[in-house]
């Protein structure tokens, strides 16, 4: 139950499998989720549990209101430790355990391998006082006092614990090891800094910190580490000082005339961990002095939390009939009496277990699909009601439509159909593989040449034919229709047979003059990076416009049961930026310029004072020498060929390179016109290449350090530990422009963006250089000159960590081109995500709503 940054999860996972236990691992925050917690203890009949003490008084207390359910009846053997064990927890687990039960108070600091004493707890009419009892075999220990003489009986002095567990020394902190370990009689001891004291019968009894170090909830806390803490947030913070109050809080006295309190906490929330947090601050004109002008703790003021909720008594009154039962819920969970709906749960004195049993009270009598992530949130009754109902709201419409017949047409979704979806993936198929087949037993060679021709006028042939009469699919109809399957048909046909073939057309006047074959309207001049476009046939594109790699052209919109097709018009002279998406009625005017990963839809005009873009069409020459490539490309995979497939895929991963790094120098950051040699012979080149070898890179691993070697060779500047998940993306970057330094990670779609377009039309190449340990994930995608500070994280959260969460969609959502869900976030139905939609961590998206931007925002 323990995380994993507290030393107690090491014994729970080792000491379990050394001694053939079975260990039942809890979901994330699970420890804090008793209802989840209940079940797990008794589905799996748990024998042995291992918590502190505060989380295992919640969790009784917790039962002991639930008396229906009996979670603990199966625990043989229960163990806690990290902070004191209470005379009320003793008694409180006595009557909820059964008496075949044994409870263990243990204690141990990490620098003694976790556990040191022992004790076996006995009924509390017993005895009032828990001790931490005796050491375990292979340990010893003295209690010393201020001058390092050794104690009497019933007197109190300092721990200093010796004997095989005792560790070796902090990493790296030899001055803090010394301070730690003691030599006593040639033997090493560790300097607990805990005051404890021995009884007659030689149980060890702990009374608390000599210094100032305090524990809470089983965590170990420097308050001058917070102190710091607090001092750094503001210049006007003079003198500050932390002390644990109740066993519970940690309360800041801060000496300063003017200062914010709200300013103090978010600075704390954002630069400590959260069990670091203070409660509460109290702020004082000048702290209080002893005659040796030393701090006198006896003489602070006692910190008064009721006095955070009477600020305005009108803030007191709840406005609903749900603030009422939350307010309620509030002064149950977190002991205020009529806690003010506007103060958040940390201001009256609320602690992280306090949360646990407010949102198990939450659970119980208002809404039980509310996680505790909510709560934290919106920590205030007021701001958690705003979002309880729309929970509510949303699994009261859910349950209406799950009972309720739908009033819509037909009364029913439509269903997809098995058969016309089989028959039309058989004939994919069979359009693909028959000119292969047809080629290969061909007694000429040369057949192969016509594989991508018979491919690419399949499309047009099946256009015409399932278009027929009038070249146009009726644009708006329901569902897994025959009209919507015929352009299913064709979607799919496109992505199968053009998507790789016209990648090697990408840029060049055979691409424009295909898609005009296709239906579409392409102006002269053009040039076209992509071949994300649902119906070509509704593509209307003005002259001189460029449009960057991996751009969608989405021409098709879904809904709950129907779909939608748009025509799309670009203007002439426009610059479209990489991943960009473009949907519904998009309608762009002349001379706009849209910058990379944005969603465009709707009419888009160009800005004032735009840059007049000139003619980007290319000479008779500049074509003939893309011709003169593309032969000289079709050659190579034509020797390549005669080969057998598994060394025509080795030798074309590792021969690839070769025309990469024999054709292409270095290029010299700049901006340069787009029908210029300096672009044709130093990037459209290297593209071409790279993309009609793309499928023999797939064989390369993720994250394998071949990657490296060869951006090395290609002339990147690539330092140790760097890790990769996608070698092509970062290959397509000019290699002497990329400078990657040590530890850093991609994964989860990056790209890396091999040039700019600038206002004016041109292509502007320049460096990108990765600090190190920069982690890079969930599609970022990085422009020419980049430049990335240390330790960046763009778009994740986690470093190197592999993590898994589920994430739930509901039915009839609709997820459209470029969103993006991460782990634990919740789509309760009916909702419509437009292009490029980041849905954060743990967000719960309520039912029927629109929602777009990064991250998500709900549109109304």
């Amino acid at each position: 139950m323990a995380r994993c940054s507290f030393d107690a999860h090491v014994e729970d996972i080792v000491g379990t499998l050394i001694v053939g236990g079975t260990l039942v691992m809890l979901r994330p925050h699970g420890h804090m989720d008793f209802e989840y917690l209940s079940r797990i203890l008794i589905d799996h009949q748990i024998t042995y549990m291992h918590s502190v003490p505060k989380l295992l008084m919640a969790f009784f207390m917790y039962i002991n209101e639930n008396s229906s359910i009996d979670p603990v009846k199966t625990l043989r053997s229960l163990c806690s430790g990290g902070e004191t064990f209470s005379y009320n927890l003793t008694e409180l687990a006595m009557s909820c355990l059964e008496q075949t039960c044994q409870i263990w108070n243990v204690y141990g600091p990490a620098e003694t391998t976790i556990i040191t004493t022992y004790y076996s707890v006995v009924r509390p009419n017993e005895r009032k006082t828990v001790p931490i009892g005796r050491l375990l075999p292979g340990y010893r220990c003295v209690i010393l006092d201020d001058c390092l003489q050794p104690v009497f009986n019933d007197q109190e002095g300092e721990l200093f614990v010796g004997g095989v567990g005792v560790f070796v020394g902090y990493l790296g902190q030899n001055e803090l090891t010394e301070k730690a370990l003691a030599d006593i009689d040639g033997e090493l001891f560790y300097r607990t800094g805990d005051l404890v004291r021995f009884d007659s019968d030689g149980l060890m009894y702990y009374i608390g910190r000599k210094d100032h170090q305090v524990k809470l909830r089983g965590q170990r806390i420097e308050p001058g580490e917070i102190e710091r803490c607090v001092l750094d947030a503001s210049p006007d913070v003079s003198c500050c000082v932390v002390v644990k109050w109740n066993d519970d809080h940690l309360v800041v006295y801060v000496q300063s005339n003017n200062i914010n309190e709200e300013q103090l906490r978010e600075y704390c929330r954002s630069h400590l961990a959260p069990f670091m947090v203070p409660s509460m601050f109290v702020m004082l004109e000048q702290l209080p002095l002893n005659a040796n002008g030393k701090l006198d703790r006896k003489r602070l003021p006692l910190p008064d939390f009721s006095c955070q909720s009477d600020l305005n008594y009108n803030d007191r009154l709840p406005l609903t009939l749900l603030e009422e039962q939350l307010q309620s819920i509030f002064g149950r969970a977190f002991h205020v009496e009529s806690p003010s709906v506007n103060v958040p749960f940390g201001k009256l004195g609320g602690t992280s277990l306090d949360a646990v049993v407010a949102i198990s009270l939450i659970r119980e009598e208002v809404c039980k699909s509310v996680g505790i992530g909510v709560l934290y949130d919106n920590p205030s009754v007021r701001q958690l009601s705003r979002v309880l109902e729309k929970l509510l709201i949303s699994e009261e419409q859910m349950h209406m439509t799950s009972v309720a017949p739908r009033s819509d047409e037909n009364h029913a979704e439509p269903m997809p159909s098995l058969y016309i979806e089989a028959a039309g993936i058989l004939l994919l198929v069979c359009q693909w593989i028959c000119p292969i087949w047809f080629a290969h037993c061909s007694e000429y060679r040369l057949a192969f040449l016509f594989v991508p021709v018979f491919h690419l006028l399949s499309y047009v042939v099946c256009q015409r034919v399932l278009l027929w009469p009038g070249g146009r699919l009726q644009k708006a109809d329901t569902l897994f229709s025959w009209r919507f399957y015929r352009w299913w048909f064709l979607e799919r046909l496109w992505s199968i047979n053009n998507a790789y073939w016209l990648q090697h057309l990408f840029g060049t006047p055979f691409y424009n003059s295909y898609l005009r074959l296709c239906g579409a309207r392409i102006g002269a001049g053009s040039h076209i990076y992509s071949t994300l476009i649902d119906a070509p046939w509704l593509l209307d594109l003005g002259e001189s416009t460029f449009i960057d790699s991996e751009t969608i052209i989405s021409n098709l919109s879904y809904y709950d049961r129907t779909y939608e097709l748009h025509s799309i018009r670009i203007g002439s002279h426009c610059s479209i930026g990489t991943r960009c998406v473009i949907y519904g009625e998009a309608n762009i005017q002349d001379h706009v310029h849209v910058d990379p990963m944005c969603a465009v839809t709707g009419r888009l005009l160009p800005t004032v004072g735009h840059t007049s873009i000139k003619n980007r069409s290319f000479s008779w020459d500049q074509i003939l020498y893309q011709v003169t490539c593309l032969l000289c490309l079709l050659v190579t995979h034509g020797t390549l060929l005669t080969l057998t497939n598994v060394i025509y895929q080795l030798c074309s991963a590792f021969l690839a390179p070769t025309p990469i790094s024999v054709a292409l120098s270095s290029i010299t950051p700049g901006n340069y016109p787009v029908n210029s040699y300096y672009f044709l012979h130093r990037l459209w080149l290297r593209q071409l290449v790279i993309s009609s070898f793309h499928r023999s890179y797939e064989i390369l691993p993720s994250y394998d350090a071949i990657s490296n070697v060869l951006l090395r060779w290609l002339g990147a500047y690539i330092e140790d530990d760097v890790r990769l998940a996608e070698f092509q993306p970062i290959l397509r970057f000019p290699s002497n422009l990329l400078k990657i330094q040590r530890g850093v990670t991609t994964f989860g779609g990056v790209t890396i963006s091999s040039f700019e377009i600038s206002d004016a039309g041109d292509i502007c190449f320049d460096k990108i250089i990765l600090g190190s340990d920069t982690t890079l994930g969930n599609g970022c995608t990085l422009l020419p000159g980049t430049l990335l500070a240390p330790d960046t994280m763009c778009r994740t959260f986690e470093q190197r960590l592999y993590k898994v969460a589920p994430v739930v969609v509901n039915h009839s959502s609709v997820l459209m081109s470029r969103s993006n869900i991460l782990p634990g976030s919740i789509l309760h139905g009916r909702n419509r995500l437009l292009p490029l939609t980041l849905v954060m961590k743990n967000d719960q998206l309520t039912f029927n709503t629109v929602w777009s931007g990064v991250p998500a925002r709900q549109l109304t």
